[in-house]
């Protein structure tokens, strides 16, 4: 191997030896370096370092198990450039000696009451800068004393997606919402609106969605799916509509061309209008147009019949939370028949079990009932507890209910079926002493 720095010199002894000062610090930095632009090391202990957790605190994973660093020196010797890989160790190092010196001035100021060093201090602990190592429940309380609203919702976020912990998640944006912070209102609502980490509560969903607006009007188009559905409030397509063109979101954009599909919602059918607006929401990033037109393609209505591109449309939405979440809506209004739309049962398991795929809860929740009332699909018991098992763990409430309803039953059955084998057995002894009593009186 080439072990050269510069014009033939060699490797730096402090990669490969632990004898100099600055040893550990100058070995972190280049461990750091080396995640921050993802090379992939496997220590020397035979553990495979994980590159997706905070730098930091694998570099000093890495220091505590693999004291020699020998390890570095193969990363060293291997680099193209290692002049640039020498400053890039010396910024590391000297970046970390000045977050260690900084740190605890930050948590002084914070404990002092000074709020940007509050809201500081929160962001390090939410993404584990500055020395220390990533912590949300430390970020979130931070965040709350600093009463900053966007630094909880965001926690709350990093709770649900990263962690999957929905109990947190809703407590941080419970919290942020109590500040008005309009999309922590918008997601509580949600959370209520489905039952996720919250019992399912309509009316509650609907207050969140109105108090959301108050702050935004972008959100209307949220309450204005309450109306189109009739979810919390008396259906009223009109109002539904009215909401969506106020809100003026690509969203709502994607929705009115859903009514306009199939002349739902009070509005004329006009199918090429709605294929104009659907693209336009499309363009704009709306994951519900997405969705909406691989439906369309997937029919041949208002575009070419191109199975692939739905499939590709419908690939596309199921590998990001909110599309996900879009084609189990789909897979709602195909069950339900919203919007003058053709009830079709069978098409809404499809669409639940893509968004299930693609991490969606709520659909979890529905392919997991339709699979056990064989509702557009047979009957499967053992799929449809997998399915109710995964929304239940991750926080659907609903989940949970039908789950503990489950387990009732058949501790029940199974305590009668125990009773009617007792039962039997009883009556077995009986007959067997009658038996013997009529031989005994023979003989």
């Amino acid at each position: 191997m080439c072990g050269g720095c510069g014009d033939g010199g060699t490797t730096p002894s402090y990669i490969s030896s632990p004898s100099a000062e600055n040893a550990d610090s100058k070995a972190m930095g280049v461990l750091a370096w080396c995640y921050h632009y993802g090379s992939d090391i496997n220590i020397g202990t035979g553990c495979h370092v994980d590159i997706s957790l905070a730098p930091l605190s694998l570099v000093q994973l890495y220091v505590c198990m693999e004291p020699r660093h020998t390890i570095l020196a193969v990363v060293f010797n291997n680099l193209e450039n290692p002049k640039l890989f020498v400053a890039k160790i010396e910024h590391a190092t000297m970046t970390h000696a000045a977050s260690k010196s900084s740190i605890g001035s930050l948590i002084d100021q914070a404990n002092a009451g000074n709020t940007p060093s509050m809201r500081e201090l929160a962001r390090c602990y939410r993404i584990g800068a500055q020395g220390v190592a990533k912590n949300l429940d430390k970020a979130l309380r931070w965040y709350h004393a600093a009463c900053d609203g966007d630094g909880m919702y965001n926690v709350g976020g990093d709770y649900f997606q990263g962690s999957c912990d929905v109990d947190r998640a809703v407590s941080a944006w419970s919290m942020a919402a109590d500040l008005g912070h309009a999309q922590a209102l918008v997601q509580l609502a949600r959370c209520y609106q489905h039952g996720v980490g919250v019992a399912c509560d309509q009316l509650r969903a609907v207050s969140l969605f109105r108090a959301a607006i108050t702050k935004n009007e972008v959100h209307s188009w949220r309450l204005g799916v309450c109306y189109l559905c009739g979810e919390g409030v008396q259906r009223d397509w009109a109002k539904a509509v009215e909401l969506m063109q106020l809100s003026g979101d690509s969203d709502a954009q994607a929705y009115i061309g859903w009514c306009h599909l199939w002349g739902g919602c009070g509005v004329p059918r006009d199918v090429a209008k709605a294929v104009e607006l659907l693209l336009s929401a499309d363009a704009h990033s709306s994951t519900r147009a997405n969705v909406f037109l691989g439906y369309c393609h997937e029919r041949g209505i208002g575009v070419a019949l191109d199975i692939k591109k739905a499939l590709m449309l419908f690939n596309n939405a199921k590998s990001s939370r909110w599309g996900a979440r879009a084609l189990g809506e789909l897979g709602e209004y195909c069950q339900r028949g919203d919007c003058g739309a053709p009830t079709d049962k069978r098409a809404a398991v499809g669409y639940f079990r893509m968004g299930a795929e693609g991490g969606d809860l709520v659909s979890m929740f529905h392919l997991g009932v339709c699979l056990r009332d064989g509702s557009g699909v047979d009957c499967d018991v053992e799929q449809s507890d997998t399915w109710l098992v995964m929304a239940a763990q991750r926080g659907h409430r609903g989940a949970s209910n039908i789950l503990s309803e489950i387990a009732s039953l058949r501790s029940s059955s199974a305590v009668k079926q125990q009773d009617i084998i007792i039962e039997t057995l009883k009556k077995q002894v009986e007959s067997l002493k009658e038996q013997l009593l009529e031989e005994l009186i023979s003989q």
